[in-house]
This record gives structure tokens, C-alpha cells and sequence, in this order.
């Protein structure tokens, strides 16, 4: 082939080229201009062109030397020379304002030129403009008959990850698939696929994937996150090991590998160890699971200890559920470890970015005054942010306050429509049942009343087990705190059934349960 295009003059290869791109013949192409280029080194359109081909593939290492290059020798002023420029802002780590938006001007002012054309639709990508590139690329695909693989390749990518336009990103990933049955254009179908939900499909090109490269730890961990996401978790497992094989010092493939078998529920010493070997690379989310092992015994005696310096590490690494999870065991005191103020300033953390679990827990904190000042004001507005949300916790806490005038004005209507949407999206949490019993009973609005309903709860309540009822609570006294606070609960609802059931078996043994109850409560969280 060298011999074939030696003697090419630049017009004669940029003519040459463009045919066979026109075809769909981008690696002919490509050295079509190359040998020209190492020829004529001062020619500007034709390394332009050899740089813009070069970068479609990714190859930042040949297009910065060209634009380089052009920067230094192309005539100063020139659109060559502005648009290398602009293509060497744009793959910096820090990209200026404005060069994309120029870059694609550049591109309009002068729509002869294919190559510029092709630059600002390759960064459109690269930027993450996912209109503008689909614009850019529908224009390069207008000017060709077939188009290069890389062409249809890149702007399926755009369409599936930034658009989300699938159906029409299948036809370009068939297109390249084609063109080019390699495992990179498998990859990209499997890709789109998965994103399309048909899993068995997606499976399938991972497949060809591998028959192509099946040394690639990269299509081994792909595919087995796509069987992952289809809940496959013992075929996924299978997969992510093989992937950790062949490529061991990638960390998050040990983090699946512990995933699969937390959901296996194969709480065994080769979980913690998946969890244990990513974690010890750096990988916060391990550090996490590597704690919740600890704190719940899972492959490991549990250890409060190792669980709070874990969570703390995680956090250390910027996990956010991390900092949860350490506010949670320091307001506990878990590992021996009590910091309430930490664990406000944490909850705090999150709850003023807007989460709505954070703003629950700092709720908490400002009605038991844990860590913070107890202000009811800002306990209520702490709820009530939770609430617009959707957190149901929020809305139990938040009709709480509603009902007693806790840092609202009192509303009982408000405060039964919250109950009513708790308990109706977590009729399994005995706190809520037990709390909107006594409201059903000791509200002041008759027409609320409901003694029959209120029996009906307390009695659904009774029968579950006592864990975690303490989190619904809020006090009950001027000074009270979350587990003293349930004991209080329990004296409430005992003093009311105990003048206002009628006489009978029935309340005999309410009375017991409710007795034995508050027993439990007190060993349990006093």
C-alpha cells in the first residue's frame, strides 16, 4: 500500500481519503493520509486530518502531537491553527469556558471542511454535550454514503448514554457490528442493550465479546454486571471472578464479587475477603460493606469496634453512606464510642444538602435535643423537609408534632392525614401503630376518634416483634430521650386501656400484652 500512495500529491490523498471514508474505510484512510503526511510534513490540511481520524479512535497521544504541531508551524490565524488550539483546551483535565460553543462555530463558519466537522462532533462527545453531538453527528453522517464504524459507533454512544434514544443507537450499533465484528462493537450493542432492559440480547453480544477477546477482564466484570442488574447474582459471580483473574488490581470487581455473595447470602470469610482486598485499594464503598460485616457478623465475629473505625474510614474516603452509618454508631454508642454532637454534625452534613434521611435523623436530634439543642421549631422543619420528600418516617415523626403543637401550630386534621400515609406505606413498623393508636384514642377531635381502629392497631403492633420501635418515638416529656421515650409510650397506652376497655377476657389479656410489652421495652433499651 505504501507503494501505491507514495507518490500522492496532498490534494491526491485528501481526495483519496475522503472516497474511502465515504465507503466506510477508516483504517485505509488513515494511512492513505499518514503516508502522505510523513511526506509532507508541512502541509497542515492533511496532518489536520491525520489528527482528527487519530482522536476519533481515542488516541489523545497522536492528535495532541499534531495539533501541537499545527499550533506551532500552521499559518497564525488560520482556522487550522484555531481549531487545534481548540482541541488541545478541550482534552485538557480543566477546559476553558467557551471553546466547545467555538470549536462548533468554527465548524458552521467553515461546513466545507469534513474533518473540522467530525473534531467538534468527537467533542461534543467527550465533552458530554449529548444535543449538540447528536447534531454534529447527524450532520457527518449526511456527507457520507457509508460512513466510517467509528462515526456510527461514537454517535450510538451518544444517543445511548446521553439521550437515552436506543432504538435509534441499535441501528447504528448493527451498523458497526457489521462494518466491524470486533469486541469493541459488541461491546457497544451489549451496552445499549442492557440499557434497553433485554438482557438475554445484551448476554449474548458480551458473549461474542469474549469469543473475540476472551482474555479481556474488562468484557468478563461487563457482562457480569449486566447479569447482576438481571439478579443472576451466582452466574454473575462466576463472571467477576473470572474478570478478577485475569486482572487483579482492579478493586471494584472484588467489591461485586462480595455483592453477589451478600445477596447469595453466602456470609462467609470469602465475602469479607472480596470486600477486604478492594477496600484495602482504596475502594470506599468496600470499606463500607467491610464495617456492616463487622457490625452484623457476616463471615466475622461481630465487632463493634472494627465496624465504627471502618465506617469512619469509608467516610474518611468520601462515602456518603458511610457518614450515616458512622452518626448512627456514635449516637448509639456502638464499639463503646458515644459522640452525639458528632453524630448531629454528621446527620447535619446531609440533611442541609438535602437528603432526606439525614433530615429525618437531624429531626430526631432537635426534638430529643441529642447532640443539638432541643428546638422543636427546628425538629419540625428538619420533618418537614424529610416529609415533601416522601420519607415516611418523616411523616410519622412530623404528625407527631402536628398533634401535640410540637413546633407547629397544633393540627389534628394534618396530623391524622400524616399517620394515615405512614402507617399505610409501613404497616409493618409496630412504632407507628402504637403511637397512632394512642393519638386515635386521645385526640380532642371527637370526630377523629376511634377506639375500634386504635384496639385494631395496637393489637397488629403487639404481635410483631418490639426491634427498632424506638426510632418512631418522639418524647413525650419536657426531658425524655428515644428509649426512655417508648417506656413512656407504653405507661400512656397502659393507663388509657387499663379505665377504657370494657371488663372481659379480651382486656385482661390486652392489659398482659401490653404489660409484657413495656417489660421487654425496658430490657431491651433501658
Amino acid at each position: 500500500m505504501a507503494k501505491q500512495y507514495m507518490f500522492y500529491s496532498a490534494e491526491e490523498a485528501l481526495d483519496k481519503a475522503f472516497s474511502l471514508l465515504d465507503e466506510g474505510n477508516q483504517m485505509e484512510a488513515e494511512e492513505v493520509v499518514g503516508w502522505t503526511a510523513y511526506r509532507d510534513v508541512e502541509n497542515s490540511e492533511l496532518l489536520f486530518a491525520e489528527a482528527v481520524m487519530g482522536r476519533s479512535r481515542w488516541n489523545k497521544r497522536l492528535a495532541s502531537k499534531c495539533f501541537h504541531f499545527l499550533l506551532q508551524n500552521a499559518p497564525a490565524g488560520s482556522v487550522i491553527s484555531e481549531a487545534s488550539d481548540l482541541a488541545l483546551q478541550l482534552d485538557q483535565e480543566v477546559v476553558p469556558d467557551g471553546s466547545l460553543a467555538r470549536l462548533i462555530q468554527l465548524s458552521d463558519e467553515n461546513s466545507d471542511n469534513v474533518y473540522l466537522l467530525w473534531l467538534s462532533a468527537i467533542q461534543c462527545r467527550a465533552q458530554k454535550e449529548g444535543e449538540p453531538g447528536k447534531q454534529r453527528y447527524e450532520k457527518l453522517l449526511s456527507r457520507f454514503t457509508v460512513a466510517s464504524v467509528m462515526v456510527h459507533h461514537t454517535y450510538a454512544n451518544i444517543l445511548t448514554e446521553y439521550l437515552d434514544e436506543y432504538d435509534e443507537a441499535i441501528k447504528h450499533r448493527k451498523i458497526a457490528v457489521e462494518m466491524s465484528p470486533t469486541g469493541w462493537t459488541y461491546q457497544g450493542l451489549a451496552n445499549t442493550l442492557k440499557k434497553m432492559k433485554r438482557y438475554e440480547d445484551s448476554c449474548a453480544a458480551w458473549e461474542k465479546c469474549i469469543e473475540q477477546d476472551p482474555d479481556d477482564s474488562d468484557y468478563w466484570r461487563q457482562w457480569a454486571n449486566t447479569l447482576y442488574e438481571m439478579k443472576q447474582y451466582e452466574e454473575a459471580l462466576e463472571k467477576y471472578e473470572k474478570s478478577a483473574a485475569l486482572d487483579p488490581a482492579y478493586r471494584y470487581t472484588y467489591y461485586r464479587i462480595g455483592r453477589c455473595k451478600r445477596r447469595l447470602k453466602q456470609y462467609d470469610e470469602r465475602m469479607l475477603s472480596a470486600f477486604r482486598t478492594s477496600a484495602d485499594m482504596g475502594y470506599a464503598a468496600s470499606m463500607y460493606e467491610v464495617a456492616s460485616c463487622y457490625e452484623h457478623g457476616r463471615g466475622c465475629g461481630a465487632n463493634a469496634v472494627m465496624a465504627v473505625a471502618w465506617y469512619r474510614k469509608s467516610w474518611e474516603h468520601d462515602y456518603d453512606p458511610g457518614r450515616r452509618a458512622l452518626a448512627r454508631c456514635l449516637q448509639r454508642g456502638a464499639g463503646g464510642e458515644t459522640n452525639t454532637v458528632e453524630a448531629a454534625r454528621l446527620f447535619r452534613i446531609g440533611a442541609d444538602t438535602g437528603t432526606k434521611y439525614d433530615q429525618t435523623e437531624m429531626g430526631r436530634c432537635c426534638a430529643f435535643g441529642l447532640g443539638a439543642p432541643q428546638d422543636w421549631s427546628e425538629a419540625a422543619r428538619y420533618l418537614q423537609l424529610a416529609a415533601d420528600q416522601g420519607e415516611v418516617l418523616a411523616k410519622h415523626m412530623l404528625a407527631q408534632c402536628y398533634a401535640r403543637g410540637l413546633g407547629v401550630e397544633k393540627d389534628e386534621r394534618e396530623a391524622n392525614r400524616l399517620f394515615e400515609d405512614a402507617v399505610e406505606h409501613r404497616s409493618n413498623r409496630p412504632g407507628m401503630m402504637l403511637v397512632y393508636s394512642l393519638f386515635l384514642v386521645n385526640c380532642d377531635s371527637p370526630e377523629l376518634r376511634d377506639q375500634e381502629r386504635a384496639l385494631a392497631f395496637l393489637n397488629n403492633a403487639l404481635d410483631i416483634k418490639y426491634n427498632g420501635v424506638y426510632c418512631c418515638v418522639l418524647p413525650r416529656k419536657d426531658v425524655d430521650s428515644p428509649k426512655t421515650a417508648v417506656v413512656d409510650l407504653a405507661d400512656e397506652l397502659l393507663e388509657y386501656w387499663e379505665k377504657d376497655l370494657s371488663d372481659g377476657e379480651d382486656r385482661v389479656q390486652l392489659i398482659e400484652r401490653l404489660g409484657e410489652f413495656k417489660e421487654k421495652t425496658m430490657g431491651q433499651l433501658l
